[in-house]
């Protein structure tokens, strides 16, 4: 009698796991759309942009860069140097833009035939993601060249900045 009743327990312990678990599942596949929806996009679904790159992208982005540079108080020379490195970002920018269009579409275009090729789209997704690194190497060069033409006080605030202020304070 003793092992029945260890057996009947065990069973029923397991039997509410699984029921546990099959509930827990569902109630996910219910919150995310079950499998009638795409694959979610982002970190949780939520995506990573919240705008998506337009005409104005380039001149909000060279602002916020304006703004974290205000507090160096850059000279006439500083400053032209400045100017000139900004329009070099400003022209990648716009480059990186119409590039990651035209992959789009193209990645777009494969995606909705019959037969898409895996190995294209794959290729695509690696030009792109070659396209993003080879974009932030170009940026930490400008951000190396503007660095250089800097006086050391200056280069000192820099340093200060980066060591007490977290990454995306304003």
């Amino acid at each position: 009698m003793k092992i029945q009743k260890k057996h009947v327990v065990i069973g029923l312990i397991v039997l509410f796991i699984t029921l546990f678990m099959g509930f827990g599942i569902m109630a996910i596949g219910k919150v995310r759309g079950g499998c009638d929806r795409h694959f979610p996009t982002g970190f949780h679904g939520r995506g990573f942009h919240t705008r998506h790159l337009d005409k104005d992208s380039p001149e909000r982005m060279l602002s916020f860069l304006d703004k974290r540079i205000e507090f160096l108080d850059l000279n006439e020379t500083q400053d032209r140097k400045y100017k000139q490195i900004r329009s070099k970002i400003k022209d990648h920018f716009n480059k990186h833009m119409e590039d990651r269009k035209a992959s789009e579409e193209q990645l777009q275009k494969e995606i909705h035939r019959e037969n898409p090729d895996i190995n294209l789209i794959a290729d695509l997704i690696k030009k792109r993601i070659q396209g993003m690194s080879s974009s932030m190497e170009e940026g930490l060069k400008y951000f190396a060249e503007f660095y250089k033409q800097l006086d050391e006080n200056q280069k000192k605030l820099i340093i200060e900045r980066f060591r007490h202020c977290p990454p995306y304070s304003s």
